[in-house]
């Protein structure tokens, strides 16, 4: 109940009912908090533990295995407190409703580990980054009966030594459909102008860490790259011509150009106001 009290930003009476509503499962009780008014009658419920649930699972029929799978990257902004609960809660609703087989996050706080893992536990993997540090990255792998994911090797975690910022790299081999193995990489690269060679340097780690593997490799994450800034490492960088940008492979739609985007995005207007950039700092490359 403190928790999502905490996290989720509702009251006690409302996390109480959302947990009894939930049968004591902590991501069936987020889907019933949008639907709790505090103006309700909350009656006195007593709260079952998550990890105690009354419910027992039901046995899950094992369903044939799909031929494709899906990826999302997600900077979810763990650093800033502005609507916490209700960009928490949208967190969980996405992944849930999407079912993404790989889910890459940045910028993931301590607090928030926890409670993903409760909501998301019973169906994902999860190997978390530097978690010493303020902020760190997440690789989620989806692990139900009718993932395309039939076997998930050992992580490994690449720290960038020049870092000022804490940045580093995750990387999973999955095998897909006891066929094809696949590595899934993110991270969060160095961040703002001034640091250009820095995250530079970041990307063409990333890029020997890809072809390093052998095999085929997807990396997603918030690069924080400008456009002639990843220009600048594809074209000299020696495994460069084996890089593929996904937004570019689908088409470059400028509708789905930017992902940092002031003129839509408004998310981040008090803190910045006038400022209408836009650009593309989230990429997914393959090789």
């Amino acid at each position: 109940i403190q928790w999502l009290v905490t996290v989720v930003g509702c009251s006690e009476g409302v996390a109480r009912r959302a947990l009894y509503l939930g049968g004591g499962d902590i991501s069936e009780a987020i889907d019933h908090i949008d639907n709790i008014k505090e103006t309700d009658d909350v009656e006195e419920v007593t709260a079952v533990s998550p990890r105690e649930s009354t419910q027992s699972p039901s046995k899950k029929a094992r369903r044939e295995r799909p031929t494709e799978l899906t990826v999302l990257s997600w900077n979810i902004d763990g650093l800033c407190n502005r609507s916490i609960g209700d960009r928490f809660r949208a967190v969980i609703r996405e992944i849930k409703q999407r079912k993404p087989t790989i889910v890459m996050l940045q910028e993931v706080v301590e607090a928030h580990v926890s409670p993903i893992i409760d909501c998301l536990g019973g169906t994902y993997r999860f190997y978390l980054g530097d978690t010493q540090a303020p902020y760190f990255n997440a690789l989620l792998v989806y692990s139900g009966d009718d993932s395309p994911v039939t076997k998930i090797g050992a992580e490994s975690l690449h720290t960038f030594p020049s870092s000022t910022m804490y940045r580093h790299l995750i990387s999973v081999p999955c095998t897909v459909n006891d066929d094809v193995t696949v590595h899934f990489m993110t991270s969060h690269l160095e961040s703002l102008g001034p640091n250009r060679e820095e995250r530079e340097n970041q990307l063409q780690q990333v890029l020997e860490k890809m072809a390093a593997t052998g095999c085929c490799t997807v990396f997603g994450g918030d690069t924080n790259l400008r456009d002639k800034e990843y220009q600048t490492v594809i074209k000299k960088h020696p495994t460069g011509s084996t890089i593929k940008d996904v937004w570019e492979e689908c088409g470059s739609d400028g509708k789905t150009r930017y992902t940092w985007d002031m003129v839509h995005n408004t998310n981040l207007r008090e803190s910045a106001p006038g400022n209408r950039a836009r650009l593309r700092f989230d990429r997914m490359l393959f090789r």
